[in-house]
């Protein structure tokens, strides 16, 4: 049976995220476990990737698959997303990335009221300190009224790039 959403998240040397992406998704799948897949591909990673995957097998429905050598990173999205998804609708997250505020559920929400092609989420950037105190302090609980989604970056870089770019409120649909 297909799922109704694929969350694919590529990987590489990232396992000190990746625990907290992972958090994020235990404490929301709860009532959605027969309608998500969780995609993840291992790109050759040297560090614990492999090690922290594992730790979720039992409490997520993982799909997991390990690069033999290093490729191109978008070769590895699209092993998550082409390869690997059989969800009806995919979604990708870095393996930086938390959900909050519910998100798992809104999207489920939203994509089962509005059977679109494709449908933007919004979200916003904040330092990796951030995904630590929300998951472990606030248990991903947050309430934050003008946001959808939120996700964290860990690179004060990017931050700033995307505040640039992305000056407006996205919308859902």
């Amino acid at each position: 049976m297909n799922k109704k959403l694929s969350i694919c998240i590529p990987t590489y040397n990232r396992a000190h995220t990746l625990k907290y992406t992972l958090d994020s998704i235990c404490q929301q799948i709860a009532g959605y476990e027969n309608e998500i897949e969780i995609c993840i591909s291992n790109n050759a990673s040297i560090d614990d990737t492999e090690l922290v995957v594992m730790a979720y097998k039992d409490r997520l429905p993982i799909k997991y698959h390990k690069m033999e050598e290093n490729v191109y990173w978008l070769q590895n999205l699209n092993q998550t997303i082409e390869k690997m998804a059989r969800g009806e609708y995919v979604i990708t997250i870095g393996d930086d990335d938390i959900f909050i505020n519910e998100g798992i559920k809104r999207i489920i929400e939203l994509i089962t009221e509005f059977p679109y092609d494709y449908i933007y989420l919004n979200h916003t950037h904040k330092p990796f300190g951030t995904i630590k105190k929300i998951v472990e302090e606030a248990s991903c609980t947050l309430q934050i009224v003008s946001k959808e989604c939120e996700c964290y970056e860990l690179s004060d870089r990017h931050i700033k790039k995307w505040e640039e770019l992305l000056n407006f409120e996205g919308k859902c649909r």
